[in-house]
């Protein structure tokens, strides 16, 4: 990959123009470390927002670079050996009335090559990954849903419970379609994907 393309779109914010959106701690990984975004100058940075000081959203203060809503913003990375890119995004102005008030929906997107803003899609053909294997199995079926939703296997108890909800003796071992739809809700309904205001 010879550049990195960051770029922001609003899809629905009451006023646009007031977010403030950041790229905040965000660093590419190379082989001697982590590499700052904010040391390197982008060879397309007319979506660059001034400000000074150190980035801040909700999740706390570090380095990165601040951009205007819309953006696209470009580095040149060729030859540097660079092997990833990480971050956090958010917006910066997030901590004052202006979640209550502008209701702020922002995309933020990573590409390798410059993207088609019409679409912003990766311009390649094709799923960015490939689909996963069919679940042919109860078992199966179990252990996608609590590894991909709780990035853990599940509890005996929760593995019994799944399976029950799973099973339907007209499928054989098949899961069945109702019960993945009643165990993805009850999953999705536990504490680890509530939100506190």
């Amino acid at each position: 990959m010879s550049r990195l393309w960051l770029a922001v779109e609003d899809i629905g914010s009451n006023l646009p123009d007031a977010m403030q959106p950041v790229w905040a701690d965000a660093e590419l990984i190379g082989p001697s470390g982590p590499v700052a975004l904010s040391t390197l100058t982008p060879v397309a940075g007319g979506g660059l927002r001034e400000g000074s000081g150190p980035v801040v959203t909700p999740l706390g203060s570090g380095g990165g670079i601040r951009v205007a809503n819309p953006s696209v913003v470009a580095y040149d990375i060729a030859g540097r050996g660079f092997t990833g890119f990480r971050g956090v995004i958010g917006v910066e102005n997030a901590r004052t009335d202006i979640g209550k008030t502008l209701s702020p929906a922002l995309r933020f997107y990573v590409f390798g090559v410059e993207p088609n803003r019409e679409r912003l899609l990766p311009p390649t053909a094709g799923a960015p990954l490939p689909a996963p294997p069919a679940l042919t199995t109860v078992d199966a079926a179990v252990e996608r849903v609590f590894g991909h939703l709780l990035g853990r296997p599940p509890r005996q108890p929760e593995r019994l419970a799944a399976e029950a909800a799973l099973r339907d003796p007209a499928r054989g071992s098949r899961p069945s379609p109702q019960g993945l739809a009643d165990l993805l809700w009850a999953v999705l309904m536990t504490p680890e994907f509530q939100i506190i205001e």
